[in-house]
């Protein structure tokens, strides 16, 4: 009887949920909402998993980027990321609504990876539909593009985050700032990560202390809108406010294809004074299905969306 009904249950696929892989309660809140989901809407055996390790299973959904530390959660995440050979579903924070808070409305959701180009959203050619919607919900101001600027805001990036992708952030901005003065006189306004260490911003001041015009602001002081106005171009290597630039008429420079911007940005500063300025209604259409609330997490509106033809 057994083999009996371990066969017909061989068109099941075992998903295990890894609670531990959060640590903020609205994060978690975001896994156990998938879990119901998955359970509700499929006839997948579904578990919720509270061990510090991996387990084995054919679809792992996750919370959050995995990073080379030593805590518990990445820990869980890298032994995940290691063993796991099927399907992999990572939850992470939105792009569209970005505000400094770890409880969101929206929160993003990837099969296989949280970034562009690494991750797969099913969002290619979208139509308008679901960006109407969430740009109502969440009353996105779509601004023309920038008739004029006055400085050019650097975004900085925690050193060591995975969506740096082995760069030396610290490094590629100096690299980049000085590139960008030989090229422009504009003053030139670094934003700081907020989670930097006192390490590596006291090594970056030093930096700063030396160039001419070149000044920092701090990201958990003063929202990104504030440094956007009257901002000429933005460069970022993957950082989620290119996403917040385009949305304020203001041109992105990235290099990184990992940048959910890159297409409708320049990828080099030696376009500082020309920078790509091209219709962004597409992006912001795919950019839309990238990120689901909680509730549709809790009704399978996501797991259906990226795996449904699995």
């Amino acid at each position: 009887k057994q083999h009996t009904r371990r066969s017909s249950m061989t068109s099941r696929k075992v998903v295990g949920v890894f609670l531990n892989s959060a640590t903020h309660q609205p994060h978690i809140n975001t896994l156990t909402a998938m879990t119901h989901g998955i359970r509700e809407t499929t006839d997948n055996l579904v578990f919720l998993s509270n061990s510090t390790k991996y387990m084995d299973c054919d679809v792992a959904v996750i919370f959050g980027s995995w990073k080379d530390r030593y805590t518990q959660h990445h820990i869980l995440k890298n032994d995940v990321i290691n063993n796991h050979k099927g399907d992999l579903l990572v939850v992470e924070t939105p792009l569209l609504g970005r505000t400094i808070t770890e409880d969101h409305r929206y929160y993003r959701v990837g099969k296989g990876h949280y970034m562009d180009s690494l991750g797969y959203f099913n969002n290619k050619n979208s139509d308008k539909d679901r960006w109407g919607i969430i740009r109502t919900d969440l009353n996105l101001n779509v601004k023309d593009w920038r008739k004029d600027g006055k400085h050019i805001l650097f975004l900085m990036q925690l050193p060591g985050d995975a969506a740096t992708a082995d760069v030396d952030i610290l490094k590629w901005l100096q690299d980049e700032i000085v590139k960008c003065k030989k090229i422009s006189d504009r003053p030139i306004r670094i934003r700081m990560h907020p989670l930097i260490s006192s390490y590596d911003l006291s090594k970056f001041e030093e930096f700063v202390e030396k160039q001419k015009d070149v000044s920092m602001v701090f990201g958990h002081k003063d929202p990104i809108a504030m440094d956007l106005e009257n901002c000429w171009a933005t460069v970022s290597f993957t950082s989620g406010g290119s996403v917040d630039s385009l949305l304020a008429g203001v041109p992105v420079i990235t290099p990184s294809p990992l940048n959910f911007a890159y297409s409708l940005s320049s990828h080099s500063v030696e376009d500082i004074e020309n920078p790509k300025m091209e219709d962004r209604q597409q992006l912001f259409n795919d950019l839309a299905y990238t990120q689901w609330t909680v509730t549709e997490m809790a009704h399978g509106l996501p797991y259906k969306h990226l795996l449904a033809n699995d």
